[in-house]
């Protein structure tokens, strides 16, 4: 090695720690590599067999992605000693990703057969320069969730609320070895190591909304989930708008590993989503156990870049998800990048394919799950990595199930159910569907104690929440039927419906089912186009109407007569129910509820409704036959009401739960 080698080798920040004999060895096979901006450093797939560290210049790190032409970017780095090539000291010993020259730039570089022959000879000569290199991988970590957290706003993300499901029965006890056996990371370790791990840790139990560390703070311990519930967050910003979050609820999934981080300062905040229990070991002790067993402390290392290897995988799969606005797409590169490890019969080949249909997606899900409880340690890492990748679609695949069963509900309820027993059945199916979604609901206390018109604006169903039969449930009606009405007054209304065409069998048999009041529109077909038709529809409609509210009966219509999406809404309105409520001998109150984001997708969402102060239309119309009068107030009530929708969507983007994450 030339002077000049040796020069720059010196500055090497782990090199003094190192023992005499290691360094020289270590510094005798290394090479200096000068190569020029666009250069590639490592290409993806390719083999592993040289580890490189930036001395100067800049890399960039890729992924190819399925169908894309150009590769993802999915990080970059100017900081002198970013490790290069570091996938190549585990199985398959594969580059990951691949590395370009941002500029010229000049490396120290090793091969790995070198490098691991090192270690197992010289195992407690080997650690400082494996505690550096896992060090390093956690800065790439962090700069992975800084671009994650800037690339999609808070509003954007779905995260979920702290109005979570309590997931540990009380008095449950979950045996600490026996966790640790099941654990992907401790799965190397042999029995007698496991039980020293655990004898010098505890379990700490956390209350949903308990904060277990903030970013920043200092971290203290190595913790591993236990059972429960937690979400990992990154925030890029102060006043946490720009966020990256995860989800664990995988027993055994580590949860901290920032004490072994060169600053020891917590990267996330982790709070508990329900009620939670913590495998935590204090650094200290850990550190000390490792240090009197250097053997054991290189596994240990190797395994931590094992763990960080796997959690820029899952990062970066979410970035392709953001980029290219396909949780398949994410979920086929994750496979991707360890199909050559995988078995060609594994079942996670398959799960792409299921994932493209609605009706296949819950086998999809069923199939992850299944190999993250009994496949082996490849198939279950990868499916667990998949299932947080895909947290937003198996919540709306779970969403779409309940569409499907809400409707079998009513379609097939008993022939002997009034009408009145179907709505109360579907409006009980329709609470528990969203009750396992994020939704928010302002104005409980403008609610009326008798019975009322409910004027709402009408939002077209995505396409996504077609059911088989191709019929579309309308989700803005039956929340305000279920969640609205049932819960305050046990009494889920009826509501106005379009009659169908000949061909919306599925639509005409559920409605049927329901016993709601049918009108013609213009949708429905050629009755529509007679005036003799539309008088009596119109009278048979007041009539029907009227009888309800007598009888103790909300009504429930939009006055647009047709959908329109949240951005668009609402349309032009029609008298129809303001006319309804001037025709009632004893004048009923009219209940305005603005709904927003029912036709969205429910990954990409929170349904929102605000119910405003009730009145009567005396008090807007004096005589509401006049035409112009009545046209007048629909003008103008319109855009008032336009008012009400931008306040349902600003409540749907706050995101209560973060105020959790700012308490102390």
């Amino acid at each position: 090695m030339t002077n000049t080698a040796t020069d720059i080798l010196t500055d090497l920040p782990f090199l003094n720690e190192l023992s005499e004999s290691f360094r020289e060895r270590l510094m005798s096979e290394s090479r200096i590599v000068e190569m020029q901006e666009e250069d590639i450093v490592t290409a993806q797939y390719s083999p592993g067999d040289t580890f490189y560290i930036l001395l100067s210049g800049a890399i960039a790190f890729s992924l190819k992605v399925e169908n894309e032409m150009e590769e993802l970017l999915v990080g970059q780095s100017n900081h002198k000693f970013t490790p290069a090539g570091w996938s190549g000291f585990k199985e398959p010993f594969r580059y990951a990703t691949t590395v370009t020259c941002n500029a010229d730039s000049v490396f120290v570089c090793w091969e790995h057969e070198f490098l691991r022959t090192l270690f197992e000879e010289d195992a407690e000569g080997a650690l400082p320069f494996l505690q550096f290199i896992a060090g390093q991988a956690q800065h790439m970590l962090l700069d992975t969730w800084q671009m994650l957290a800037q690339l999609v706003p808070v509003a954007d993300q779905s995260l979920l609320k702290l109005k979570t499901y309590q997931s540990i029965e009380q008095g449950v006890s979950v045996d600490t070895l026996d966790l640790l056996n099941r654990s992907p990371f401790f799965e190397v370790f042999e029995e007698d190591e496991l039980k020293e791990f655990e004898s010098i840790g505890i379990k700490y139990n956390l209350e949903r909304g308990q904060k277990l560390f903030d970013q920043n703070s200092p971290a203290e311990s190595f913790d591993v989930h236990m059972q429960g519930k937690v979400a990992l967050i990154y925030s890029f910003d102060p006043d946490q708008k720009q966020l990256d979050h995860r989800i664990i609820n995988h027993d055994g999934y580590l949860i901290s590993t920032n004490c072994f981080s060169d600053d020891q300062t917590n990267y996330l905040s982790c709070i508990a989503l329900a009620p939670s229990t913590v495998f935590r070991i204090d650094a200290k002790k850990l550190k000390s156990y490792l240090k009197k067993n250097p053997e054991l402390a290189i596994r240990f290392q190797l395994r931590l870049l094992w763990f960080y290897s796997n959690r820029l995988r899952s990062a970066r799969a979410k970035l392709i998800r953001i980029n290219f606005d396909g949780e398949i797409a994410a979920v086929r590169n994750l496979i991707e990048q360890n199909c050559t490890q995988l078995d060609v019969t594994s079942d996670l080949h398959k799960v792409p394919h299921l994932l493209k249909s609605t009706i296949s997606l819950q086998d999809a899900i069923f199939s992850l799950r299944t190999l993250a409880e009994s496949g082996n340690s490849l198939e279950r890492r990868i499916a667990n990595s998949a299932l947080d990748i895909l947290t937003e679609v198996v919540r709306e695949s779970d969403f779409y199930n309940g569409l499907l069963r809400v409707y079998s509900e009513v379609a097939n309820a008993p022939f002997y159910y009034t009408s009145k027993e179907v709505r109360e059945l579907c409006a009980e199916q329709f609470l528990e569907v969203f009750e396992h979604t994020s939704y928010q609901v302002k104005g409980w206390e403008n609610l009326p104690d008798v019975p009322a018109i409910f004027i709402y604006n009408h939002l077209e169903n995505h396409v996504y929440n077609t059911l088989p039969n191709r019929f579309q449930l309308t989700l803005d009606s039956h929340f305000i039927s279920s969640v609205i009405l049932y819960k305050k007054y046990k009494n889920p209304g009826i509501r106005v419906v379009r009659i169908p065409r000949g061909e919306e069998y599925g639509h005409q048999y559920y409605y049927e089912r329901l016993g709601h009041i049918p009108v013609f529109t213009r949708e429905s077909g050629s009755k529509f186009d007679s005036k003799e038709e539309r008088k009596k529809q119109r009278d048979d409609f007041f009539e029907t109407a009227g009888k309800y509210l007598k009888e103790g009966t909300s009504i429930m219509l939009a006055p647009e007569g047709t959908s329109s999406t949240t951005e668009n809404s609402p349309k032009l309105f029609k008298p129809g129910a303001f006319l309804l409520a001037a025709k009632m001998e004893k004048e009923p109150l009219i209940v305005p509820v603005a709904v927003a984001n029912f036709d969205k997708r429910l990954n990409r969402t929170t349904f929102a409704a605000v119910i405003k102060k009730p009145f009567k239309i005396s008090e807007k119309v004096a005589d509401p036959e006049n035409r112009e009068e009545m046209s007048a107030f629909l003008e103008a009530y319109q855009k008032e009401f336009r008012t009400y929708i931008d306040e349902a969507v600003e409540l749907a983007n706050a995101d209560s739960w973060l105020n959790a994450l700012a308490q102390d």
